[in-house]
């Protein structure tokens, strides 16, 4: 389950509640809505890479033993051809 942070409104203390992606994102306690905080996500990975080289994509991945889903490549899905 992802883990959401909220703040007390009072003391601006920070708790940390893990939730469901489907439940409402709210937290309350004793009688205090606390107010949710958002946070730039930890995503980052071979940040200086030019999305549209050819060459970067292939020095950046020449050594990696991950597949390529993991490297930021969609996986190509066979198309599938219509008969009549």
């Amino acid at each position: 389950m992802p883990e959401y942070l909220y703040k007390d409104p009072e003391t601006g203390e920070e708790v940390s509640i893990y939730q469901g992606i489907n439940e409402k994102h709210k937290y309350n306690a004793d009688g205090k809505e606390f107010e949710r905080v958002f946070t730039v996500p930890n995503a980052s990975i071979d940040t200086n890479i030019d999305p549209m080289s050819e060459k970067d994509f292939v020095e950046k991945t020449r050594n990696k033993k991950e597949p390529l889903a993991k490297c930021g490549m969609p996986q190509r899905r066979p198309v599938k051809k219509e008969t009549k």
